[in-house]
């Protein structure tokens, strides 16, 4: 009745749309956008139909069910704000006349709320959001305001019996929201005064009111609660007591209340509320409880109060309530870590009020700030605090920062003072620190682009002139690059001029701020490439054009001009350069500006170039870029469209971009090709098809866009779901590669039409499913996981699309041969269960396989690999949308059945790992190897073992792994659709728990650990969000259990692997259950983890189990390198450190062990990634930010060093196991800024002592710590000091290890802390009268060195004087070691004498460079003459010496390789000599020599020298060319075929670096010589360097391709269609083979070479008969291709080669050259007659998978194909056949598709078809 009464008055009020309101009660986010205009159009209807009066005939039962509808829609809806209101606008008519009606429903709806004793969290949810946003709500709980009190407090007592930790997710939700109500009820209703009023009689609510307060009270005075309800909950008492009747009484209260929170001896009743006494700050002990709850109510009362009563001060007080706040707020923002975050944040709102005050407030006291030393305190935590490891604290000290200078200028302000000295104000006082502090702190830089906002930059610059070079260090830093480029960008909003050196990160700042410099860059930029003589990097220019022509469209709309520097640009060999230049084409100041004929045709030219890049960057601005475009495109052809204009330049280009990506897929293309296409399919489709039930929520595609997508169809174009394109698509399912899988996947379930159409091969739509079906259970069934991967991929589509949408039922059958199916007919009775049938069909399929392993696993391992299966029902069964609200009873029944699986699965091969053995202990690798073997052995009588893996072993390993794996994944998914309800949830459960518990503690494989990680933490997750309270609690239990195991040594787990498993357990629990805001399982763990580490040994020690300290410390690591428990752990971290130099001191090695491993994360974990730059490491944390983020650990560590140096410091046996924790942490402190600690000078005591240790790398480690402790203003002293402390004669032999730890000191400090010339001239003085260190022989050669690194650091720096008198210094030096090179070697002579040689070399003085290097050449010493080549390099790169010295060099070089034979040596002479030539050329006289010597030497030597001589050699061959003079024609082709020989050599970089080398260096000089048409040889040579160049261009190494790539612009021919030198590989490969075509289309050996690159005789015969044969020989199959080879598109550039080569003959009237065509021809027509059987026979039937998609048969096909579409074009076809045989293949349509229209579209560029006539 209800149904038909709503039909008809929906009906009556002509309202088509009666889903909306079932459409509301199910709504989810994404829902929000189409459900608003559905409403919008009800809407309008209603409002006519009251207007013309239809309201009034409706009848009244009718009226009262839609408003009563309309009301349900209402409640559902109130969470989400515009849908809400849309919803309540249906009221609307009826406001008046059915007012009533609608407030007793809207009452009763309350009532039935409120009645309840334990609601849920969707019912108090939607109370608080209608007490927020529905007026009639709001006056029904204030009428009856007392029983909702009672009502709320009731709610919250039970709530309040558990403890904080006990509270389910569910339950801490509806804690928070009953808080929120009750701030609600208090905003609404004045209760404030109710409290804090003296009392007249008994009032009910006054004591309900009492009694919900008192109850918030308990909630800030508790720890554990959530922050947000804790927050929530200061906020509501702060509310009530800013309500009160006086200023007065709020801030007694508050003061009250304060008292009791932060000590526990003080009790808190509402009758203190009512007290008269003030307390202030000053009078609350230091000591005071500092917790969440009382900042929670300080930030409370902050927010809350006016500024009148911020501004209050007592009769008897001098200081404003604002101003006793702040020693508390201060007091926090000092103590603990864990607490910083909401300190700082209440720091920071307590500014803003601050400042609210001072501006309005006339009545505050300005000398209150002044007095109460504010700012100071202020600075002093901003400095401790600017780079905090407490997340966002550091962004908001720099907001603090801002503020405080706010209220400092107000101050100024007011008291009419602006101090004209910087020195002597608040921002003079942060100068001096900024001045004082190293350019690497990243804290400094936030700080001076606050103060540039208040200071004049001319005063910064002034005072720190040093600002300009940090800045442009910045730069070269990424950590420090975004906010170096804010401080460049205040200066630029300050100073408003274009400041020169401008990159990347200040081009946006500068074109913003100042458009018009956009045109005069442009200009300027534009004349500099245009110039002739300009010796700018071109590629950097042309990059800085680009950048600059992107931002000046984007800020002023114009374009780009020149269009031949934008397709230089597009061309450019950088990929940062290209993708800027795509991004300006797509780029526009308008949204919906239209495609223009140039950049369309550009993005044409170039984007086929730019699909396969290995790099991810380009991949992800390429696909930014193209979204934006494609965005612009379909708004600007709607625009157009609606006017009538011509939209065809639109459409042509997504129908070519479409059809670019899609034919792109075809099989051969490789991962980057294939990724890129995807990404640019998936943005084309989101871009362009709209869909009703889009999840997007920005961006979405208009509706509109249906017209568009019409009026293209119409056209012809867009048909983005054809047939081909299914196909295509469908083809990347069995892609290796997982991405790849997923994405296509993706795109078919979302975009495409299911059933797929058939009509085009003449098959009904059954009868293709079932052959998807039947390829998907096929490759489900094979022991490759990519394969089985694609199939449950695959199969998961097939039962989401066919089974479940559209009631499909399947017949499947799994035989030996492999798996079959059909499709019963659609009426069948089994319809309804067709999804239960599916599943349990595949669920028999696993029972089926595994039945294989009980008589056979070496078989199972090949024929019946159980994970395909279990993958595919796993996947349909969770993954399918929707499943579980329409099956949820079935579903759980087939979960259950598939959980019990999983574990037979898991048993069995574990059993299988172990060969059933019964040991308590996990196997090792050894003895899983062992039963592997036997199982083999087993299995085959023949087997034999040996010592590589056979097949039979690869199988069975990896099946064992693959299927632990995949079983995992399954349990952990499956938890997830378990019915909650189930009696029996419980044991299921706990049964996962089990069997995961069994994998991470007894197994030893990463994969099976990792996959089973992910699977742990999907398992955890869903116990985390369960309903259900027994579930909810079981990850406690397991964290429990296994903690409890560590002592009880009830686990024996695998030992030496650091604690395998058992760490994932305990970090996957913790971190599971950080992700919903609680702590407490975090909390168990660390209190059980420092008590275990902390236990004592044990007398005895068991072998069989390992130590349980062990894995504490290792779970702690665990926990400690997890990201996301940073903020949670930061509290613990003085703990662990202690616990950690506790452990150091172990006897037993696996706790030092452990103990190392744990220190390494907390070392990252306090101080960062290590951070160097230049010569020295960039410490950025100071000793005070340290003292005060960590404040128990100074004084520890003080300790510590205190006990190591009662022990004999020279003992090296005896040394205190806690020296090396500590002197590392306070190695990593960066500079001190002063001395006022006295914990400085105590640390600086006793690490002098430490200085003189006998281990080197503790001197180091001392040394770095001692500087960490010299303040910056006492380097000077402390440099002299150190200095005087050396004496200045010999010191005896007992003083070296301190002579050389003062030195170190020495060292360190000139590298982090700067110094005047003044005293660096003085510390040079002193060095001098030391002499005798570097000079005298009896001194250690490493004290030497240390002493030459100190010399040279200061000549680096300093020039003048102390530049001369350190040179001569070390050339003192150098003639002493020269005459000593005749002695024995001492220790550290090789270090000493690199440095000296790289001391002296690096000055500019030729002179004694010269001499020097011909004594070191001809020296004895090798270290000697090595470190000379290797300084050399350096020096070469440097450009300091002029050409004319390294001829002289060159020379010296080449005696060295005619006397010595030290491969390294001749290496790296080799090497440098190369060099010499690239920078400076090379005399003919010298390149002769070369020659010659590579000539004797290239056929000897090791791999190294080999690959050197071949890149040398050419440049003696270059020489011989270049004066006429060439080489014989067998040492030419000798030499040619070395460099393809090297080019091939994979898994050797050096050779195909050399032949990369070899090319460019002469490579172009033999291919572009003019040379005699009869000349074979040189063709010959031609033809192997064109080989090994195309080798070079696909290689597999990014610097190999690059190398060689500077070879295509040395190839100048006529026609060149790209004129630009330095271009990508891509388009560098398609300009070889079009020099190769162009040049020498008169070549027979140049086309015999191209015709066998595309067409060999039997070979597709041959491949096609291996793949139908092998079958399951190899697990790991060698790749066709490597990731840049793509063979099928190779055949396709040769293809277009050979097609001008035959082109240019007709023209020329010449056939010579392709007179080799006819030996392969003849043997054309059997390879095409073999190619038309195969596909009939194999491919017939199966239109989308069969053996013709594999990549190596296809490829084979297509050469075949192609050769002969070649020899039709020739018209040298053997046989008229051949025109027919290629008809019929190109016409199957069970060929790809994608390759017949590769084919059309070469030719079709060409104007070229297959014609048959031209044969006849």
């Amino acid at each position: 009745m209800y149904r038909m009464t709503m039909e008809s008055l929906l009906d009556d009020l002509k309202i088509q749309d009666k889903q909306i309101f079932e459409d509301l009660m199910v709504y989810r986010s994404h829902d929000v956008h189409r459900l608003l205009k559905r409403l919008d159009l009800i809407h309008k209807i209603l409002q006519d139909a009251d207007q013309k009066g239809h309201l009034k005939q409706v009848v009244p039962t009718a009226t009262n069910q839609f408003l009563q509808t309309v009301l349900q829609c209402y409640y559902r809806c109130i969470e989400s704000i515009k849908l809400a209101r849309s919803v309540e606008k249906l009221l609307q008519p009826w406001r008046l006349t059915h007012k009533d009606y609608i407030q007793d429903k809207l009452s009763a709806f309350v009532s039935s709320i409120t009645s309840k004793e334990n609601p849920d969290l969707t019912s108090l949810t939607t109370v608080s959001n209608l007490l927020e946003h529905n007026l009639v709500v709001r006056n029904v709980v204030e009428e009856k305001l007392v029983p909702f009190l009672v009502w709320i407090e009731g709610c919250l007592e039970t709530l309040k019996r558990k403890t904080p930790s006990d509270l389910s997710t569910n339950e801490a939700g509806n804690l928070y929201t009953l808080v929120k109500i009750v701030l609600q009820l208090f905003q609404s209703c004045p209760l404030g005064r109710t409290i804090t009023e003296t009392p007249e009689g008994f009032s009910p609510q006054k004591e309900a009111v009492e009694s919900l307060l008192t109850v918030v009270y308990s909630i800030l005075d508790t720890d554990g609660y959530a922050t947000d309800c804790v927050l929530l909950a200061g906020t509501t008492f702060s509310y009530v007591l800013s309500t009160a009747s006086s200023p007065a009484v709020t801030v007694s209260a508050f003061w009250s209340t304060f008292m009791s929170l932060h000590n526990p001896d003080i009790q808190f009743s509402t009758e203190s509320l009512r007290g008269s006494r003030h307390t202030s700050s000053d009078q609350i002990n230091a000591s005071y409880r500092k917790s969440l709850g009382a900042i929670c109510l300080v930030k409370g009362i902050v927010a809350c109060s006016s500024t009148e009563l911020l501004c209050y001060h007592g009769n008897n007080q001098s200081n404003t309530f604002i101003t006793d706040l702040f020693p508390v707020i201060v007091g926090y923002c000092c103590g603990p870590i864990n607490l910083h975050f909401h300190s700082f944040s209440l720091l920071l709102s307590w500014y803003k009020k601050c400042s609210i005050c001072l501006t309005k407030n006339d009545n505050f006291h300005v000398e209150c700030i002044e007095r109460s030393d504010i700012f100071s305190q202020t600075l002093n935590l901003v400095y401790l605090n600017w780079d905090s490891p407490v997340e966002d604290v550091a962004e908001i000290v720099g907001e603090i920062f801002r503020m405080m200078l706010e209220c400092w200028n107000t101050i100024t302000t007011k008291n009419k003072t602006s101090p004209n000295n910087i020195d002597n104000d608040l921002s003079g006082k942060a100068l001096s620190k900024l001045e004082t502090t190293p350019w690497y702190v990243k804290g400094k830089y936030r700080i001076l682009a606050v103060l540039l906002s208040y200071v004049d930059q001319d005063k910064i610059l002034t005072r720190c002139p040093e600002i300009r070079q940090h800045l442009q260090q910045c730069m070269s830093t990424n950590y420090l690059a975004p906010c170096g480029a804010d401080v460049y960008k205040a200066f630029l909003l300050q100073i408003r001029l274009l400041r020169s050196n401008t990159n990347h990160y200040w081009v946006q700042s500068t074109l913003k701020v100042l458009p018009s410099v956009g045109d005069f860059l442009q200009e300027h930029l534009s004349g500099v490439l245009y110039a002739e003589d300009s010796s700018l990097p071109r590629q950097q220019v042309l990059h800085a054009w680009v950048v600059v022509s992107k931002v000046t469209r984007n800020n002023t709309g114009k374009e780009a001009e020149d269009s031949a520097l934008l397709r230089e640009a597009l061309y450019s060999s950088s990929e940062e350069t290209r993708a800027e230049a795509i991004s300006l084409i797509c780029s526009s100041l308008r949204k919906a500006e239209s495609l223009s004929e140039r950049d369309c045709k550009l993005l044409m030219e170039i984007l086929p170039h730019n699909l396969k890049i290995d790099s991810a960057p380009f991949r992800q601005h390429l696909g930014a870029s193209m979204k934006k475009l494609l965005s612009r495109i379909r708004d600007s052809c709607l625009a157009e469209l609606r006017v009538g204009k011509d939209i065809s330049l639109g459409l042509t280009f997504v129908e070519w971009l479409q059809s670019l990506c899609v034919d792109s897929l075809m099989s051969g293309a490789c991962y980057q090709r294939r990724k890129t296409c995807l990404d640019l399919l998936t943005i084309l489709y989101d871009t362009l098809v709209y869909q009703t039930d889009s999840k997007q929520r920005k961006s979405f595609t208009p509706e509109s866009t249906l017209t568009l997508v019409s009026h293209a169809r119409d056209e012809g174009v867009w048909d983005f779901f054809s047939t081909s394109n299914t196909v295509c698509l469908l083809h990347c399912l069995c892609d290796g590669a997982d991405e790849i899988q997923e994405m296509c996947a993706s795109l078919l379930m979302k975009y495409f039409q299911w059933p797929l159409s058939s009509s085009w091969i003449g098959m009904t739509q059954e009868d293709l499913a079932c052959h998807l079906l039947t390829h998907a259970l096929n490759c489900c069934n094979s022991p490759k996981a990519s394969e089985s991967q694609s199939g449950a991929l695959l199969t998961k589509i097939i039962f989401t699309k066919y089974v479940v949408e559209h009631g499909w039922t399947f017949d499947m059958t799994l035989t030996k041969d492999g798996a079959c199916c059909s499709v019963l007919p659609l009426n069948t009775p089994e319809k309804d269960n067709a999804v239960v049938i599916f599943l349990r069909t595949l669920i028999s399929f696993i029972v089926k396989t595994m039945e294989t392993s009980k008589t056979n696993v070496v078989l199972a391992s090949k024929t019946s690999p159980v994970h395909g299966f279990v993958a595919a029902s796993t996947r349909c069964i969770t993954e399918t949308p929707d499943l579980l609200y329409k099956h949820s009873s079935d579903l759980d029944t087939v979960a259950k059945e598939m959980i019990s699986l999983d574990i037979v699965v898991i048993d069995t091969m574990l059993k299988v790992m172990a060969r059933d053995s019964e040991m308590e202990m996990c196997p090792s690798f050894a003895e899983i190897g062992s039963a592997l073997e036997s199982w083999i052995a087993e299995s085959e009588d023949s087997y034999t073992e040996t010592t590589s893996l056979s097949a039979e072993y690869q199988y069975l390993l990896s099946w064992c792994w693959i299927n632990l794996k995949e079983s995992c994944k399954s349990l952990g998914h499956l938890t997830d659709v378990l019915d909650q309800k189930d009696e029996k949830v419980v044991e299921t459960v706990h049964r996962i728990s089990q069997v995961f518990s069994n994998i991470l503690t007894n197994c030893r494989h990463k994969g099976v650990i990792e996959g089973c990680r992910s699977a742990f933490s999907r398992y955890c997750f869903s116990l985390f969000t369960s309903s259900n309270r027994e579930l909810n609690q079981m990850p406690e239990l397991i964290l429990k259990e296994s903690l409890s195991t560590l002592v009880t040594k009830a686990t024996s787990t695998s030992t030496t692997r650091m604690s395998a498993g058992l760490p994932i357990i305990i970090q996957t629990i913790v971190s599971c259950e950080r992700k919903y805001k609680k702590t407490k399982l975090l909390q168990t763990a660390l209190d059980s983890l420092f008590h275990i580490t902390s236990l004592p040994l044990a007398a005895e020690l068991d072998d069989k189990f390992d130590l349980p300290q062990v894995h504490g410390l290792n779970i702690l690591n665990s926990l400690y390198s997890d990201s996301s428990l940073t903020a949670s752990l930061t509290p613990y971290i003085e703990g662990a450190v202690k616990l950690v130099v506790d452990s150091f001191g172990s006897p037993a090695w696996a706790i030092r062990n452990a103990a190392t491993r744990l220190f390494s994360s907390l070392v990252t974990k306090m101080f960062g990634p290590r951070k160097s730059l230049e010569e020295g490491a960039c410490n950025t944390l100071s000793f005070q930010e340290f003292a005060s983020h960590y404040p128990e650990l100074p004084p520890f560590m003080l300790r510590e060093l205190d006990k190591a140096l009662l022990t004999d410091i020279s003992a090296v046996d005896k040394l205190h196991p806690s020296l090396f924790p500590v002197l590392t942490l306070l190695s990593h402190l960066g500079p001190t800024v002063q001395q006022q600690q006295s914990q400085i000078t105590e640390f600086q005591g006793r690490i002098q002592f430490l200085l003189a240790s006998p281990v080197y790398y503790l001197r180091q480690l001392t040394a770095s710590a001692f500087v960490a402790m010299v303040p910056v203003n006492s380097v000077r002293d402390t440099l002299i000091g150190l200095l005087k402390d050396i004496p200045e004669n010999l010191c005896p032999s007992h003083m070296c290890n301190r002579l050389h730890g003062t030195l170190l000191c020495l060292e360190k400090i000139l590298v982090i802390h700067n110094i005047s010339e003044a005293d660096a001239s003085e510390v040079m003085g002193l060095l001098k009268t030391r002499a005798w260190i570097g000079c005298d022989p009896a001194v250690c050669p490493l004290i030497k060195h240390t002493f030459l690194t100190v010399l040279s650091r200061l000549i680096q720096i300093f020039p003048g004087t102390v530049r001369s008198a350190g040179q001569h210094l070390v050339m003192l030096i150098q003639k002493c070691a020269t005459s000593q090179y005749h002695r024995r070697v001492n220790l550290g002579h090789g270090v000493l004498t690199k440095n000296l040689v790289q001391c002296i070399l690096t000055s500019e003085d030729w002179e004694t460079g010269n001499r020097l290097l011909h004594d070191l050449l001809h020296s004895s010493d090798m270290d000697a003459k090595l470190a000379c080549v290797s300084t050399l390099e350096c020096v070469l790169e440097s450009g300091t010496w002029q050409a004319s010295c390294w001829t002289t060099i060159q020379g010296m070089i080449m005696d060295v390789l005619q006397r010595e034979t030290y491969p390294v040596l001749l290496t790296n002479c080799l090497s440098l000599l190369f060099s010499i030539h690239n920078t400076h050329g090379t005399d003919p006289d010298t390149a002769d020599q070369l020659y010659q010597y590579c000539c004797d030497n290239g056929k000897g030597g090791q791999g190294s020298v080999k690959a050197a001589v071949l890149a040398v050699t050419a440049i003696g061959i270059k020489n011989c060319i270049d004066t006429s003079r060439p080489p014989s024609p067998d040492v030419m082709f000798r030499w040619c075929d070395q460099v393809l020989n090297a080019s091939r050599m994979i898994g050797d970089e050096h050779f195909r670096l050399a032949a990369a080398q070899a090319m460019v260096t002469a490579g172009h000089a033999i291919m572009t010589t003019s040379w005699s048409p009869e000349d074979v040889s040189h063709q010959n040579c031609v033809v192997k360097l064109f080989q090994a160049m195309s080798n070079l261009v696909q290689d597999d190494d990014t610097e190999v391709r690059v190398l060689a790539m500077k070879f295509i612009p040395h190839l100048c021919y006529k026609g060149r269609s790209i004129q630009y030198g330095a271009v990508q590989c891509n388009t560098g490969y398609q300009l070889l083979f079009e020099y190769l075509h162009t040049s020498y289309w008169w070549s027979e050996a140049v086309v015999s070479t191209l015709v066998q690159m595309l067409y060999q005789p039997k070979d597709v015969r041959t491949c096609i008969t291996n793949k139908l044969t092998a079958c399951n020989q190899q697990l790991f199959e060698q790749e066709d291709d490597t990731f840049c080879i793509e063979s099928i598109f190779t055949r396709l550039q040769v293809y277009k080669s050979l097609k001008f080569v035959v082109s240019m003959c007709e023209d020329r009237q010449s056939n010579s050259s392709v007179q080799c065509l006819s030996e392969p021809g003849q043997a054309l027509s059997n390879d095409l007659k073999f190619v038309e059987d195969f596909i009939n026979k194999h491919v017939d039937g199966k239109p989308v998978f069969s053996l013709g998609m594999d990549t190596a048969v296809l490829s084979a096909i297509a050469g075949c194909v192609l050769f002969g579409l070649v020899l039709v074009e020739a018209r040298f076809s053997p046989e008229d056949s051949v025109c027919l045989q290629l008809q019929n293949i190109l016409s199957n349509p069970n060929l790809p598709p994608s390759l017949r229209r590769a084919i059309d579209g070469i030719n079709k560029q060409d104007g070229n078809f297959l014609d048959c006539d031209r044969v006849q």
